[in-house]
């Protein structure tokens, strides 16, 4: 996971990268862990609106959602664009380079 956010430029937006295989059971659990650390870290409770879970399964999908978390599907794995569509995530890119394009406009 670190290695694809380097590559496309957009490590430097997360303070916290947690990623699991597909067979991790409960992924979910990764993806609150994480939050947790970061919410110690800074000492601050996170939006739900400013926590973005990026992957490119469904269960990425559902763990974000199961989490009240912004879900952000990418077509770079084994999954379609339109397979990942049929999941409903909040946002869906066909590529991870895409996602800084979103950052830049939400941040202003």
């Amino acid at each position: 996971a670190q290695n694809i956010l380097q590559a496309a430029s957009l490590r430097d937006y997360f303070a916290v990268v947690a990623s699991s295989l597909p067979q991790t059971p409960g992924r979910y659990e990764i993806v609150a862990r994480a939050v947790a650390s970061l919410e110690q870290q800074y000492e601050e409770i996170f939006e739900l609106k400013n926590i973005f879970v990026i992957g490119d399964t469904p269960s990425d999908i559902k763990a974000a959602k199961s989490l009240g978390y912004v879900s952000v599907a990418v077509a770079t794995g084994i999954y379609s664009l339109e397979e990942l569509a049929g999941h409903q995530p909040d946002i869906l890119l066909a590529d991870l380079t895409l996602f800084q394009n979103f950052l830049h406009k939400n941040r202003e």
